[in-house]
């Protein structure tokens, strides 16, 4: 062999000794060798950079030089490996969690002269290890539930973790095992996009997938995962996994049974619909009655507040922007009214039955009688929830019924006057007409008997008889102007005022001015027997209560109205504190109504009265004018 061959031979075999030394300096770990006494013969790998050390810093020191207290486990595993044996160590050394595995080295005949230690930095896995519990304590809170499942893969998809709740589970049997061996084959596809995605990106993947059950079952899991990092990259996942077979099929369920109650509420939609339109259509028609009716239409609840008030209750107790709904009444009505209406309400309830009431309400023209008619509203179990009234305004009828009893209680009045009046001229013509009348009868018959009696004594019986006569004649007229005056059926109603006037200043001395102004002629009798009537009452008042010294008549004609006015400046009084049973001033009030007309008193305390009477004028036809003119120029001449 030459020198040159020689030579390329020594560099052949250098050659892979160089590279082994290189590829010694490259690992990511440490790679050493110790003597038998455990001295350390190298000791390079770029895990010395990552201690602080350059490669072979720590040749010539033992083993127990360079580890200190920590040398026993060391010195353990070397022993182990100069008997020949391979041993296997774990370290925590300067903050950083590594693993060993210890080789025995061999010399040319077979002797262990020393140690091979490779060294490898799993602070990172470590790291994640004992973080397991803490990434498994996290999602557990971040859920509402326990998982069934929680394993780690690494980056291939193999299992390196796993820790079950399911019955049955075992973890030594998934661990090592690919993940695709527990996922179908049309799923598997949608896992490992979610891997991949989560080691690039290190963002959190979930997903619901498909996947065999322990008992070679299907089911459906919800799948959740988390990164696990070494040195900043991402080298596996946590997978928390959560059985949703139950769900899953009570979700296909709950959708068949969704998509029947949909099915069912379209159809009962349906039925509303029609009946709700029905509904609306009775309650348009109830509120229609309810809008157009005069009456008083509320509900109340039982603690008075008002539920529902129709559109009448609305225009009489109600502005524009005042709402009763929500309200009592002691926030729509005034106290005193307002408490009637609850108190009323109040035994209703208590009786539970239909009461009728006599209520009073306040109106803008003043209190309003009604009379209301309150029930109980029940629902279907017969409890009373509601109260209801109907109220009906009764103000005109209570008033024509009062003015009926105080026009039946005048007319029974004027009734038993007229009697009296009766009575009286009854006992006057007996006691005046009759016995002048008979008087002088039995003076006549008596001169009819034979006597000798002188022609003086005949003459003074004469004279008597005629007085008597004259006496009778005078009481008969007086009695006749007290039931009607002939003057109004031979002068009118003008010249009968005048008459009256001058009755009363002959009577009395009470001084009466008359001013007339009228185009008729005659009026019908009984109309001027009214007006006469009238201006008497009103005069006979005058000088019975008033102490006036004087008095005025006006009588005009004002188109087809009579206007008759009497006044007085006398001691004046309240009209409305005359007592029920004076009937001068009704009187004149009841005789201008009866001809449709009215009458009006003004009168205060040391202000005197006025009397004012407007009546449509009542014309007498001709042949009745012509009739009562013919009577007056025919009647009897007054005097003897």
């Amino acid at each position: 062999m030459t020198r040159t061959s020689v030579s390329k031979d020594a560099k052949a075999r250098l050659a892979p000794a160089q590279a082994l030394e290189f590829a010694a300096l490259q690992y990511p770990g440490i790679i050493w060798t110790t003597d038998a006494d455990g001295v350390i013969t190298s000791a390079v790998g770029t895990g010395m950079t990552q201690l602080g050390m350059a490669p072979n810093q720590t040749v010539g020191m033992t083993l127990e030089e360079y580890f200190g207290s920590n040398s026993a486990p060391v010195l353990d595993s070397l022993r182990r490996v100069l008997a020949g044996e391979k041993a296997s160590m774990e370290q925590y050394w300067s903050g950083r969690d590594f693993e060993s595995t210890l080789y025995p080295l061999h010399d040319g005949d077979g002797n262990v002269v020393g140690c091979l230690g490779i060294t490898t930095d799993v602070t990172e896995r470590k790291r994640s290890a004992r973080m397991m519990p803490h990434y498994v304590a996290q999602m557990r809170s971040a859920t509402e539930r326990t998982p069934d499942y929680v394993i780690q893969i690494d980056a291939t998809g193999r299992l390196t973790y796993a820790e079950g709740a399911s019955p049955g589970y075992n973890p030594d049997i998934v661990v090592g095992t690919q993940i695709a061996q527990w996922i179908r084959p049309e799923t598997l596809p949608i896992v490992q996009a979610a891997l991949q995605r989560l080691l690039t990106t290190a963002e959190p993947q979930s997903l619901e997938i498909p996947a065999i059950r322990p008992g070679n079952t299907d089911g459906w899991f919800d799948v959740r995962l988390r990164p696990v990092t070494e040195n900043t990259q991402v080298v596996g996942a946590v997978v928390v996994v959560y059985d949703i077979t139950d769900r899953k099929v009570a979700e296909l369920q709950l959708r068949e049974a969704q998509e029947e109650l949909e099915r069912r509420v379209a159809q009962r939609t349906e039925e509303l619909t029609v009946a709700n339109f029905r509904l609306q259509e009775s309650e348009q028609r109830l509120q229609s009655i309810l809008d157009n009716t005069t009456a008083v239409v509320f509900v109340k609840d039982l603690q008075g507040r008002y539920m529902l008030v129709n559109s009448q209750f609305r225009s009489l107790f109600l502005g524009d922007s005042i709402e009763a709904i929500g309200k009592t009444d002691l926030e729509v009505f005034p106290d005193q009214p307002a408490r009637a209406f609850q108190e009323n309400d109040r035994q209703v309830l208590d009786a539970g039955i239909a009461l009728q009431f006599d209520e009073v309400a306040p109106h803008e023209d003043g209190p309003h009688n009604y009379i209301s008619v309150k029930f109980p509203l029940r629902d279907s179990s017969g409890a009373i929830h509601a109260i209801c009234g109907i109220s009906t305004d009764i103000t005109d009828r209570k008033q024509a019924e009062e003015k009926l009893r105080r026009d039946e209680q005048l007319l029974r009045r004027l009734l038993d006057l007229r009697e009296r009046e009766r009575q009286m001229v009854a006992y006057e013509i007996h006691d005046g007409l009759v016995q002048d009348v008979v008087a002088a009868k039995m003076l006549l018959e008596g001169h009819c008997v034979p006597h000798g009696d002188s022609v003086q004594l005949v003459q003074q019986e004469y004279d008597r008889v005629r007085n008597l006569l004259i006496d009778a004649i005078d009481e008969g007229r007086r009695l006749i102007s007290e039931l009607r005056p002939p003057i109004l059926d031979e002068q009118g109603i003008v010249g009968s005022i005048e008459y009256l006037v001058a009755e009363h200043a002959q009577k009395s001395g009470l001084r009466v001015g008359f001013k007339h102004r009228v185009d008729f002629d005659r009026l019908a009798p009984l109309f001027e027997g009214s007006v006469f009537r009238i201006v008497q009452e009103a005069l006979n008042n005058v000088s019975r209560h008033s102490q006036a010294a004087s008095a005025e008549i006006s009588l005009a004609q004002l188109d087809r109205r009579l206007i008759l006015e009497i006044r007085d400046e006398g001691l004046g009084f309240e009209p409305d504190l005359v007592p029920a049973d004076r009937f001068g001033i009704r009187g004149i009030v009841e005789r201008a109504r009866l001809f449709g007309g009215s009458a009006t008193i003004e009168s205060r305390p040391g202000k005197g009265t006025l009397i004012v009477v407007k009546l449509p004028i009542s014309v007498a036809p001709k042949s009745q004018q012509i009739s009562q003119h013919q009577t007056s120029q025919t009647a009897e001449p007054a005097g003897p």
